[in-house]
Order: structure tokens, then C-alpha cells, then sequence
């Protein structure tokens, strides 16, 4: 069944992938767990660049089911193993680029594994994204530091508008 995922022309894909989402769904956790080592996760990914809209959403059913199985561990793999597994395989991307499809249940479903399951591992605090301030707080301190040693310095000119200049500074 992995195998006709993987390999058969499209009109089989559609059927197979049918079969995998159903055992993702309604299967034993060892029959999950089986599906997963055997490699179901990338073909069902490779399925997220389908023409078909109704492929697309029972490929997402099913990678959504296998992540849910593994969240509630109940088929023996972690759930870490299958996000890496799905990253690993380029379905993460594909899951972003979902997210512009045209069909609204696509759109939704993508969004939802997204926020879901992989939200949370690319976060970065913002502090570690926000500019450096002065001293006392009340000034941002764009291009402290790091850099090509570039500094721009405002000028002021009685006309109206702004006037950056740049001049080499010291290279740390």
C-alpha cells in the first residue's frame, strides 16, 4: 500500500492514499505504527502538491491522524519522531504553502496541523528578535554592534524629509 503511495500513477495514489488515511483514522495503534515504518508519511506529503482537492484533504486527514495518534502516544512512537519525519520529508513547507490554496477546508486543515503540531517549535521569543535600546529605554539602537560596520547617522535638513549618511566606523 505504501509502496502504490510512493510509485502507482495518480489514480491509484487517490485510492491508496484513501486506504492509509482510513487505517490512520480508525486503525490499532500497532497498524499505525506499522504504516509509519514503512514510510507513509512522505508519500502522503508528496500528496499536498496534488491537483486534486479532494486527495489533498484526505492526505491531510491522514498525516493529521498519524500526529494525533502520536500525541496521545498510542502507537509507541513519539510524537517528535513523526513532526521530524514530516519536516525531514519537506512536508512542513508544503503545509506553509497550503496555507495560500484556494479551497477553504484545505486552507483550514493546513493552518490547523500547523498551529497544531509545529507552531510551537518555530517561535522565538520576541526579545530575541526585538532591536537593542539605549540605556534608559527610550531609543531603539539600529545597527549596534554587529554589522558590516556600517552606521547610518540621521541629519537633519531644514528642508523637508531625512538625510542618512553612512560612514565606515570602526570594524569589531
Amino acid at each position: 500500500l505504501v509502496h502504490l503511495l510512493s510509485t502507482a500513477e495518480f489514480d491509484i495514489k487517490k485510492e491508496a492514499v484513501w486506504a492509509v488515511s482510513n487505517v490512520a483514522s480508525g486503525g490499532n495503534p500497532a497498524q499505525i505504527m506499522q504504516l509509519v515504518s514503512l514510510g507513509c508519511l512522505a508519500p502522503l506529503c508528496q500528496l499536498f502538491d496534488a491537483a486534486d482537492t479532494r486527495s489533498i484533504n484526505v492526505a491531510l486527514e491522514g498525516v493529521e491522524n498519524i500526529l494525533k495518534a502520536a500525541a496521545e502516544e498510542r502507537n509507541g512512537l513519539s510524537l517528535e519522531d513523526i513532526v521530524f519525519q514530516v519536516e525531514d520529508c519537506g512536508g512542513v513547507d508544503k503545509l506553509e504553502a497550503l496555507q495560500l490554496h484556494e479551497n477553504e477546508a484545505v486552507y483550514q486543515k493546513a493552518v490547523k496541523i500547523l498551529d497544531q503540531y509545529f507552531d510551537a517549535c518555530d517561535k522565538e521569543p520576541l526579545e530575541a528578535v526585538a532591536p537593542a535600546t539605549n540605556s534608559d529605554n527610550t531609543q531603539y539602537e539600529f545597527g549596534s554592534g554587529a554589522g558590516n560596520g556600517l552606521q547610518a547617522s540621521p541629519t537633519y535638513p531644514q528642508a523637508s524629509g531625512f538625510n542618512f549618511n553612512f560612514s565606515q566606523e570602526q570594524q569589531r
